[in-house]
């Protein structure tokens, strides 16, 4: 085959021309048997030292513009088309064996830690955090209600931020933010335990409660 390749970025043992980094492309895309995006094959050429940036895009766009691949999707992906499944079967002897296997193995190793990443992702549990602001006079049926919700918030697992607000003169008897959010707390209990004790700030005092693990 005639050399054409822009050297910078190859390899010893890279591939040497358009025509090997095409056949690869194509015979990547038919081995795996799923779709690659374009960062993703580029990753796979370029850190096993298979090709260049330029040459890999070149390719790419020279393979979807003749039928060898086809592109879609909102963040593109490409994928062999008949036609270029037939050039990864008829013309994959036309590659070292060493090339095919380093970059088939690459590619899956790549699909895998994507597939892990996605589901650690999918488990990972979002815990949000619901607010209860009390006044340093609420009445008991408040108190209990306000209690109710957060002990409801916190059995499906999300956290409850319990504020006391004070107005004028109210913040000098801090002491009965206190003891409310003591008393709250203790309610509370069946279902969470504080993570962050009552603070006053400015004229708030919060306290946290988080879920039983």
């Amino acid at each position: 085959m005639e050399f054409d390749a822009f050297t910078g970025g190859i390899e010893p043992g890279g591939l040497r021309s358009k025509d090997e980094i095409r056949i690869l492309i194509c015979y990547l895309l038919t081995s795996v048997s799923a779709p690659l995006s374009r960062e993703d094959i580029l990753s796979i050429m370029q850190e096993n030292g298979f090709a260049n940036y330029f040459e890999v895009t070149d390719s790419l766009s020279e393979l979807t513009e003749n039928g060898n691949l086809q592109c879609a999707g909102d963040e593109p992906v490409y994928t062999a088309t008949r036609q270029g499944q037939m050039i990864a079967r008829q013309l994959d002897t036309a590659l070292p064996f060493s090339v095919r296997r380093k970059a088939v193995a690459a590619a899956l190793n790549l699909l895998a830690r994507a597939k892990r990443e996605k589901e650690n992702r999918k488990n990972q549990k979002v815990i949000n955090i619901k607010e209860v602001q009390l006044s340093p006079s609420i009445d008991t049926n408040d108190f209990n209600t306000k209690c109710n919700h957060a002990i409801k918030f916190l059995k499906k697992g999300d956290k409850v931020k319990v504020i006391v607000r004070f107005r004028g003169r109210e913040v000098s008897h801090s002491q009965i933010g206190y003891t409310l959010l003591e008393r709250f707390a203790e309610q509370a209990k069946e279902a969470g335990t504080v993570e962050k004790p009552a603070k006053l700030e400015g004229r708030n005092m919060t306290m946290f409660l988080a879920p039983l693990s």
